[in-house]
């Protein structure tokens, strides 16, 4: 008698598999260890953690050799869903990244990275890679993840992002976390195109926590042995504790002395870091009147680096204005043969200028509505010229009003735009008058190449003016000088 052949039949039972695990997950009923981080408690089966990192594994094993409890209290998790999420993968519980935060997630993977969970890293990191929304408010722990672990698509995404948004981020609350490879990187660009003195405080208030740190440093070092405290105190970064733990020679010192080394090695650290940022600020597009203001208005924290600020040996001598970046379609990508994001050219390119004042003169005589035209100046692919029309009481020839506009013609091959924030005088060359100053007032030009664009800058009421008073004060030898300020110059070209 012959058996018959029965089909191989295979019993899945991974769902059951999870539905346990889901009951164990932070279950103290089916636990042994007790994590506690920030006050709030995780519970774990020790085994599965084991298996899972051995780098936990051997964390509970060292605490239940040595300890009667079985609470383990982890510092230094900023998120309670951090780890969370660090026990959901051990327990083999789906994990829906979509619906975690973004900095939950960097925090995830740096855990990840402590706890040797490999398979999971590599599920992050390509989780992130993907990503291709961004907002400011996640754009630093983003940034500095990307280059931390090495994210190539993510990192280059986000600097596009960063570029693009430079005047916000810049002046975002999380801009001083940036690592200092990441803001270093970003502010050498061209690409990172923002006021220039909108830079500057940045980078002098992502200092001045880097100096805060180090007198935390300075006072610890105060009140302790500083080799104990190099090695005993977890607070102390790495490259400090480097300081004093790998250097046979400072170990033998007094204690004194060896925390004044340590103090000036740390101070020299400190110093060389900011000249190299403050090497990127390029010092010729700060006008000193932006300087001036910021140092009266916002005391913190320029007071503190005026020694750095009064010598322009610390700044960039480069004169060219940073750019905007926008970045080309897929299309035109291609068409450059390029795949590179920060490669790709911008279809756009901004100019911004500050700080330029330039003098005009017009000459002639005006009856009745007349309007006089100025002498001309360029800047850039511009021509600016100063229009003056006056407008006279007829009996008495006396002058009422003074129109004065700014005319603009281009010379580039394409459309471009002008934004200037300009402020006019009027010299005086007599002590019977002050120069006249209209308002500062913000004009916005767009010009075609060889067509005049005229916009009216403000005007003065001449009521007040004797004849021949104001004709020896304002236009001796029917000649009218005028002093054009420009606060600042934005063009923008189409490419």
């Amino acid at each position: 008698m012959t058996e018959s052949v029965q089909e191989k039949f295979v019993c899945k039972s991974m769902s059951t598999l999870q539905h346990n695990m889901g009951v164990a997950f932070n279950n103290p009923e089916y636990s042994d260890t007790t994590f506690i981080i920030q006050g709030n408690k995780f519970y774990a089966w020790s085994g599965l953690l084991s298996i899972a990192s051995p780098t936990l594994g051997s964390l509970v094993s060292e605490h239940f050799a040595i300890c009667d409890d079985r609470e383990i209290t982890l510092y230094k998790i900023k998120y309670d869903e951090s780890f969370t999420t660090i026990l959901k993968h051990i327990y083999g519980l789906d994990i829906e990244f979509t619906k975690i935060d973004s900095y939950v997630i960097c925090e995830v993977l740096a855990l990840s990275e402590t706890y040797k969970l490999t398979n999971f890293i590599k599920d992050l990191k390509d989780y992130l890679s993907k990503m291709n929304c961004f907002s400011l408010d996640s754009t630093v722990i983003l940034l500095n993840t990307a280059s931390k672990y090495d994210i190539q698509n993510l990192y280059k995404q986000l600097t596009v992002f960063a570029y693009q948004n430079a005047d916000q981020l810049v002046k975002h609350e999380s801009f001083h976390n940036l690592e200092y490879n990441v803001l270093l990187e970003l502010i050498k660009s061209d690409w990172f195109c923002c006021e220039e003195i909108d830079i500057l405080k940045g980078i002098l208030t992502w200092h001045s926590d880097m100096v805060a740190e180090r007198k935390k440093i300075e006072n610890r070092l105060k009140e302790t042995n500083v080799d104990k405290d190099a090695i005993d105190n977890p607070d102390l970064d790495s490259d400090t504790s480097d300081l004093t733990t790998n250097n046979s020679d400072k170990l033998e010192l007094p204690i004194s002395e060896n925390s004044d080394k340590l103090m000036e090695s740390v101070n020299s650290f400190s110093e060389n870091i900011l000249k190299s940022l403050l090497g990127q600020i390029r010092i010729s597009q700060i006008s000193m009147l932006a300087l001036l203001k910021e140092m009266k208005e916002n005391q913190e924290p320029f007071k503190n680096y005026n020694h750095f600020l009064m010598d322009v040996n610390h700044f960039s001598q480069i004169c060219k204005p940073r750019q905007e970046y926008k970045l080309l379609s897929n299309v035109q990508q291609k068409d450059q043969n390029s795949d590179s994001v920060t490669g790709a050219i911008p279809s756009r390119v901004v100019q911004v200028m500050n700080d330029i004042t330039k003098t005009f003169e017009i000459t002639g005589r005006g009856q009745n509505t007349i309007t006089l035209e100025s002498n001309s100046k360029c800047i850039q692919d511009l021509t600016w010229n100063i229009a003056l029309k006056a407008i006279f009481n007829l009996p008495t020839k006396e002058t009422l009003y003074t129109y004065m506009s700014l005319t603009c013609c281009s010379n580039y091959e394409k459309t471009l735009t002008c934004n200037v924030d300009c402020q006019l005088k009027w010299i005086s060359t007599t002590q019977l008058y002050d120069s006249l100053i209209l308002p500062y007032k913000s004009l916005d030009f767009k010009c075609e190449k060889g067509k005049l664009v005229t916009l009216e800058i403000g005007r003065w009421l001449m009521n007040n003016c004797k004849p021949s008073d104001w004709r020896d004060a304002f236009f001796a030898n029917n000649t009218r000088t005028f002093q054009l300020h420009f606060k600042s110059i934005r063009i923008t070209k189409e490419m």
